[in-house]
C-alpha cells in the first residue's frame, strides 16, 4: 500500500519550493525505518508524492504512543 501527499497546483512558489525540496530528500533517504519514496507524479491538477504507507501514523503518533505508555 502507498500514500500520496498532494500539492495543488494554486499555492504559491514558497510551498512549491519546499514540497519539491521533501521530495528531493526523500529521494536520497533509504533506511528500513523510514517510508520509502515511490514516485514523484507532476500535472496541471498538481504535484504528488507517492510513499510507502505506514499503517501506524508517522513518526510523531507513534512517539506520543511510546510517551504515553510510559
Amino acid at each position: 500500500m502507498y500514500a500520496v501527499k498532494v500539492l495543488r497546483s494554486r499555492v504559491g512558489p514558497t510551498e512549491v519550493a519546499l514540497f519539491h525540496a521533501e521530495a528531493q530528500v526523500l529521494r536520497q533517504l533509504a533506511h528500513p525505518c523510514l517510508a520509502a519514496l515511490k514516485e514523484v507524479v507532476e500535472s496541471l491538477a498538481g504535484t504528488c508524492i507517492v510513499i510507502e504507507y505506514c499503517p501506524k501514523g508517522d513518526w510523531r503518533n507513534l512517539i506520543g504512543d511510546l510517551s504515553t505508555k510510559g
